[in-house]
Protein backbone atom coordinates (compact mmCIF):
# COMPACT_ATOMS: atom_id res chain seq x y z
CA UNK A 1 0.00 0.00 0.00
CA UNK A 2 3.26 2.19 0.99
CA UNK A 3 4.29 2.03 -2.85
CA UNK A 4 1.17 2.87 -4.05
CA UNK A 5 0.16 6.08 -2.35
CA UNK A 6 4.31 7.50 -2.49
CA UNK A 7 3.40 7.17 -6.25
CA UNK A 8 0.44 8.99 -6.40
CA UNK A 9 1.65 12.14 -3.79
CA UNK A 10 4.78 12.18 -5.94
CA UNK A 11 4.00 11.33 -9.22
CA UNK A 12 0.82 10.49 -10.66
CA UNK A 13 -1.56 12.82 -8.93
CA UNK A 14 0.80 15.95 -10.18
CA UNK A 15 1.39 14.22 -13.61
CA UNK A 16 -2.70 14.60 -13.83
CA UNK A 17 -3.39 17.84 -12.54
CA UNK A 18 -0.63 18.89 -15.22
CA UNK A 19 -2.16 16.79 -17.56
CA UNK A 20 -5.78 18.01 -17.31
CA UNK A 21 -4.13 22.30 -17.17
CA UNK A 22 -2.51 21.58 -20.48
CA UNK A 23 -4.75 19.93 -22.31
CA UNK A 24 -7.00 23.36 -22.40
CA UNK A 25 -4.24 24.07 -24.57
CA UNK A 26 -2.50 21.27 -26.80
CA UNK A 27 -2.97 17.51 -26.94
CA UNK A 28 -1.91 16.05 -24.28
CA UNK A 29 -0.54 12.06 -24.14
CA UNK A 30 0.00 9.97 -21.05
CA UNK A 31 1.74 6.77 -20.75
CA UNK A 32 2.37 4.37 -18.52
CA UNK A 33 5.83 2.23 -18.85
CA UNK A 34 6.25 -1.17 -17.53
CA UNK A 35 4.50 -3.91 -15.30
CA UNK A 36 2.50 -3.30 -12.27
CA UNK A 37 3.16 -5.00 -9.20
CA UNK A 38 1.16 -6.32 -6.81
CA UNK A 39 1.10 -3.81 -4.40
CA UNK A 40 -0.42 -1.49 -6.38
CA UNK A 41 2.97 0.34 -8.17
CA UNK A 42 4.58 0.21 -11.29
CA UNK A 43 8.15 0.66 -12.50
CA UNK A 44 10.25 2.41 -10.82
CA UNK A 45 10.88 6.40 -11.70
CA UNK A 46 13.02 6.73 -14.82
CA UNK A 47 12.86 3.22 -15.22
CA UNK A 48 12.70 3.92 -19.29
CA UNK A 49 15.16 5.93 -19.76
CA UNK A 50 17.68 3.09 -21.06
CA UNK A 51 15.29 2.54 -23.25
CA UNK A 52 14.59 6.18 -24.49
CA UNK A 53 17.64 6.31 -25.12
CA UNK A 54 18.61 3.22 -26.40
CA UNK A 55 21.52 2.40 -29.00
CA UNK A 56 21.23 0.02 -31.88
CA UNK A 57 24.98 -0.69 -31.10
CA UNK A 58 24.19 -1.59 -27.90
CA UNK A 59 24.44 -0.10 -24.42
CA UNK A 60 27.65 1.72 -23.36
CA UNK A 61 29.98 0.01 -21.52
CA UNK A 62 30.00 3.39 -18.89
CA UNK A 63 26.23 2.83 -18.50
CA UNK A 64 24.60 2.49 -15.07
CA UNK A 65 22.86 -1.05 -14.95
CA UNK A 66 19.83 0.81 -14.01
CA UNK A 67 19.94 2.34 -17.67
CA UNK A 68 20.71 -1.17 -19.77
CA UNK A 69 17.54 -2.07 -21.42
CA UNK A 70 16.27 -5.69 -20.07
CA UNK A 71 14.41 -6.49 -23.10
CA UNK A 72 15.29 -5.17 -26.62
CA UNK A 73 11.71 -5.50 -28.12
CA UNK A 74 9.91 -3.02 -25.30
CA UNK A 75 13.58 -0.77 -25.88
CA UNK A 76 12.50 -0.74 -29.48
CA UNK A 77 9.16 0.30 -28.73
CA UNK A 78 9.41 2.83 -26.47
CA UNK A 79 12.22 4.17 -28.36
CA UNK A 80 10.20 4.69 -31.24
CA UNK A 81 7.29 6.41 -29.03
CA UNK A 82 9.81 8.66 -27.89
CA UNK A 83 11.26 9.02 -31.65
CA UNK A 84 7.83 9.90 -33.05
CA UNK A 85 7.19 12.40 -30.55
CA UNK A 86 9.93 14.44 -30.70
CA UNK A 87 9.93 14.73 -34.56
CA UNK A 88 6.23 15.50 -34.90
CA UNK A 89 4.89 15.71 -31.43
CA UNK A 90 2.78 12.81 -31.65
CA UNK A 91 3.74 9.56 -29.84
CA UNK A 92 2.32 7.53 -32.44
CA UNK A 93 4.21 4.79 -34.26
CA UNK A 94 2.62 2.09 -36.50
CA UNK A 95 2.61 -0.60 -33.15
CA UNK A 96 -0.07 2.61 -31.58
CA UNK A 97 -1.31 4.61 -34.84
CA UNK A 98 -4.07 6.22 -32.40
CA UNK A 99 -2.99 7.29 -29.71
CA UNK A 100 -5.49 8.49 -27.46
CA UNK A 101 -5.05 12.48 -25.94
CA UNK A 102 -5.71 12.66 -22.27
CA UNK A 103 -8.18 15.57 -21.17
CA UNK A 104 -10.68 15.46 -18.14
CA UNK A 105 -13.13 14.40 -20.20
CA UNK A 106 -11.80 11.08 -21.87
CA UNK A 107 -8.96 10.66 -19.17
CA UNK A 108 -7.10 7.95 -21.24
CA UNK A 109 -2.87 6.38 -21.41
CA UNK A 110 -1.03 4.17 -23.02
CA UNK A 111 0.69 1.32 -21.09
CA UNK A 112 3.58 0.67 -22.97
CA UNK A 113 4.79 -3.15 -20.79
CA UNK A 114 6.54 -6.32 -22.42
CA UNK A 115 3.12 -7.30 -24.00
CA UNK A 116 3.10 -3.87 -26.74
CA UNK A 117 0.73 -0.82 -26.37
CA UNK A 118 -2.21 -0.61 -25.40
CA UNK A 119 -4.21 2.60 -24.98
CA UNK A 120 -6.28 2.32 -21.33
CA UNK A 121 -8.53 4.57 -19.22
CA UNK A 122 -5.97 6.42 -17.04
CA UNK A 123 -6.60 4.33 -13.62
CA UNK A 124 -4.82 7.15 -11.50
CA UNK A 125 -7.66 9.84 -12.62
CA UNK A 126 -10.88 8.70 -10.21
CA UNK A 127 -7.82 8.68 -7.95
CA UNK A 128 -7.66 12.57 -8.05
CA UNK A 129 -10.72 12.80 -5.83
CA UNK A 130 -9.38 11.39 -3.24
CA UNK A 131 -6.48 13.69 -2.64
CA UNK A 132 -8.27 16.69 -2.71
Amino acid sequence: MLPAITGDLVFQMPTSRFAAAQSGHARVFKYLYGEDDANGGGARHGAEVGDVWRSPDGPSPDLPARFVPGDPKLADRVHATWGAFISSGSPETPAMPNWPAHSPAEPHLVHIDSTGLRAEPDVYWPRLAAWR
